[in-house]
């Protein structure tokens, strides 16, 4: 009975800082920056991200680039596979707090 409460509690204590770590690392990125992961997630290329958001191709590079800092992963795969596994059902809005 107590070892199956106290893995209840630490089960619990990971979901909390699992949360915790998505939630910073989603509140790290600017409005744009999440804006371009959702279309990333979408699975559109830097092109058509920018043809959307009536930006030079550029621009959007400069974002992912800083999505990719930000979120500690080294590549548009790691980023578009972390936006799919932490949140399956679609990101958030920009007014949503994640987790």
């Amino acid at each position: 009975m107590l070892r199956s409460a106290v893995g209840a509690e630490c089960r619990s204590a990971r979901a909390r800082r699992w949360q915790r770590e998505v939630g910073d690392r989603w509140e790290s990125l600017t409005g744009r920056e999440r804006e371009v992961l959702r279309l990333l997630a979408g699975g559109m290329s830097n092109t058509a991200i920018a043809e959307r958001l009536c930006v030079q191709i550029k621009t959007v590079e400069y974002h992912v680039t800083h999505i990719h800092h930000k979120l500690g992963l080294a590549s548009r795969l790691e980023v578009v596979l972390w936006a799919r596994d932490e949140w399956p059902d679609g990101l958030p809005d920009d007014g949503q707090n994640p987790g």
